[in-house]
């Protein structure tokens, strides 16, 4: 009877403190406060531990679990067992050296798990050639089913096996229909389990973080879905870090630029990934549908309650759409799948080593550093920097850029004192950013004009830059200029940068509130935004230019016109031209909600920043997206692919895992707007670095 009042008292307890964290009106309607359920619990705890009857540590035990905010707030429904099943294999059974061969629709089908390694390393188109082999012979197993049942033949061994994996299915025509949904997991067995261990590096301050936004704890083990604690994971989506943002996505909630992306930092993209959850779960009022969300995108699932309604498994069920595909519907199945294994990891993998917690001091840098410098009069190495602050991008790792102004740089525990760090040398604190090696050319420049501009030999830029002609220089080119020049006092090529809205602070370590408080957004919209600069793409130079009417002065004209490139959106365009959204919009007579199309031309005038800055922070805009690619994707080489009916650019890229503008790359000529049926397009093939 006590046992069972203790249940009743605790669920009462999970309630209020679910609906404060939540801002859920329920905990008024209980009439019961916080304090009352604890007083209440601790008195039956004292009086059941004065009973003979259960043990002190099996009760601590118990309200252990009943307390938590979210006790079996993300069971699984029965529904979803089998498909939850499903991927505690994926994780816990097959490597990533298997390929299991399955029903993308029925998940209780598994085919073969293919070795497609052979016991030894093979190149990735042997892999992806004996993939399709076995996909293949499944679909012509179960086409020779379908029409040996239609003749009345006997099936052979083979045949019988998979004949059985259908029992209880009454579908007509179910393996013609079967055939044509074979699908290749790859294994993640050990990707998990060295996630695992790589996640008691950060998880206690993740943990944190969550707690710290009235979030369940449980949703902490989203990245082993994600990126399985990989600090350094990238798609060739451009999703980067343990929480796999996207850029646009990533924008909303962080710095993202040439110089720092903090989607790799794990604990500034935790809080990034705590907001996004959270404001899912706001709007959609189930946590299921929220965390579907975070794969699917909030729009889209808010449609799909629209149509469906908030019961999970009917949407993964029944929501159709053209993007709800494979990914979206098992998202939240795969979320389950590594929820339980987190919390029973030893009856998975036995006992795991854990990483041990990272442990560092954070500076607020009050000025632009060399982290030469920097490493050299502090004794803290490079690479040391490098792993506490994975933020910074490989330009500042590379001395092209210097740490930012008002970066809060993360240093091993102990290593760095307040003091040490403001008797650093003038030499190593700089005032303005260091600035790209290259000169955008402006009618009337010469060859000539720009050596005498920047003091260096013509005969070095036309070298540089392969001219070999003085007069084959045009208007918005850009030149490859000496990195020196940038150094020189009194170089026109040296640009000051526009104050940036930095809260002035004592340089000291932060302590433990700062290291997990939301850090403030970079900059607001529509004020003055941070100088970025151009530079060159790693495969070949890439310039994002703006057209000037014809009728105007280039450099006296108050704006222009660009078309829309991937990966840009409006947003980006506010943050270049120091514009306000809704201004951009009602320039174009963009509608709320309007999409952009690559390929769409769009006005911007420039009333806070000139063009030549605007093409500056766009052409580094692609350039970060361009080297973060080519650091972790090769192109093998390219196919062809002739355009079916009702395909898109967009399916086309998302099916083949390419980027949109990698795509656009090799198929300049294309009009990505207009696609005919049998139009033949290029493909890059690409395959993972390491």
């Amino acid at each position: 009877m006590k046992k069972a009042f203790l249940f009743m008292v605790s669920f009462l307890f999970v309630l209020s403190l679910s609906s404060r964290s939540l801002g859920n009106p329920a905990a008024e309607e209980t009439g019961i406060s916080r304090e009352d359920v604890l007083e209440q619990a601790d008195a039956v705890l004292s009086e059941e531990q004065a009973d003979s009857e259960v043990s002190a540590e099996e009760d601590a035990t118990l309200f252990k679990e009943l307390s938590s905010p979210d006790a079996n707030l993300f069971h699984v429904p029965s529904s979803l067992r089998s498909n939850v099943n499903f991927w505690k294999r994926i994780y816990t059974e097959f490597t990533t050296n298997q390929m299991v061969i399955h029903d993308k629709n029925n998940l209780n089908i598994v085919y073969d798990a293919v070795d497609i390694n052979n016991g030894g390393q093979i190149s990735n188109k042997m892999r992806r050639a004996k993939i399709g082999e076995a996909k293949r012979r499944y679909r012509n197993i179960l086409i020779g089913i379908h029409n040996k049942i239609r003749r009345g033949e006997m099936l052979n061994g083979e045949e019988i096996g998979v004949y059985k994996k259908f029992e209880g299915i009454a579908a007509p025509d179910k393996f013609i229909a079967a055939a044509e949904n074979i699908r290749g997991q790859l294994g993640q067995k050990d990707r998990f389990i060295a996630g695992l261990k790589r996640s008691g590096r950060y998880i206690g301050k993740i943990k944190e973080i969550f707690r710290y936004y009235g979030l369940p704890e449980e949703l902490t083990a989203l990245p082993n879905v994600e990126s399985s604690f990989n600090y350094d994971a990238y798609s060739s989506a451009g999703a980067a870090g343990i929480w796999q943002f996207t850029r646009s996505t990533g924008r909303l909630f962080m710095q993202i630029d040439y110089v720092v992306d903090e989607r790799r930092d794990p604990i500034l993209s935790t809080v990034a990934a705590a907001k996004l959850l959270r404001r899912n779960y706001e709007s959609l009022g189930s946590w299921p549908l929220a965390i579907i969300a975070y794969n699917h995108g909030l729009n889209g699932m808010k449609k799909a309650k629209e149509r469906i309604g908030d019961n999970v498994t009917d949407v993964i069920n029944g929501y159709r759409s053209r993007i709800f595909g494979f990914a979206s519907k098992n998202f939240y199945c795969e979320f389950l799948a590594a929820l339980e294994i987190v919390k029973d990891h030893k009856r998975y993998f036995g006992d795991i080593e854990f990483e041990k917690p990272a442990d560092y001091d954070v500076f607020r840098v009050d000025s632009y550093l060399d982290i030469t410098g920097v490493s050299r009069h502090t004794g803290v190495s490079i690479n040391e920097i490098k792993s506490l602050n994975p933020a910074l991008r490989p330009p500042v790792f590379a001395s092209k850029r210097y740490i930012p102004k008002g970066f809060e740089m993360k240093v091993p525990k102990g290593k760095l004192s307040d003091t040490v760090y403001t008797s650093l040398p003038k030499i190593v604190k700089k005032e303005t950013q260091k600035h790209s090696p290259w000169h955008l050319i402006e009618a009337g420049d010469t060859v000539s004009s720009i050596a005498r501009r920047y003091k260096i030999a013509t005969a070095a830029i036309m070298d540089m830059n392969e001219i070999d002609n003085v007069n084959r220089i045009y208007p918005g080119q850009t030149l490859k200029l000496p990195e020196a020049v940038f150094g020189q006092s009194g170089s026109k090529g040296e640009m000051k940068i526009p104050a940036q809205n930095v809260v002035k602070a004592a340089v000291k370590p932060l302590d433990a509130k700062d290291k997990i408080k939301p850090p403030a957004v970079a900059q607001e919209k529509g004020g003055s935004p941070e100088f970025l600069k151009p530079v060159v793409s790693k495969a070949n130079l890439t310039v994002y230019e703006v057209n000037i009417p014809d009728s105007s002065n280039t450099k006296k004209s108050s704006y222009g016109f660009i078309n829309v490139e991937p990966d840009e959106t409006i947003g980006h365009y506010a943050d270049w031209s120091g514009l306000a959204i809704q201004k951009i919009k009602d320039i174009n007579g963009l509608k709320r909600g309007a999409v952009l199309k690559t390929g769409q031309k769009i006005k911007i005038y420039f009333t806070s920043v000139t063009k030549e800055g605007f093409e500056e922070k766009r052409a580094e805009h692609h350039l970060a997206i361009q080297e973060d690619f080519f650091s972790n994707y090769n192109v093998e080489g390219t196919t062809a692919h002739a355009i079916k009916r009702g395909e898109t650019i967009w399916k086309i890229a998302s099916e083949n895992e390419i980027p949109l503008w990698l795509l656009k790359r090799y198929n300049p000529d294309k009009n990505f707007r207009k696609l005919a049926m049998g139009e033949s397009f290029t493909l890059p093939v690409i395959s993972k670095v390491n």
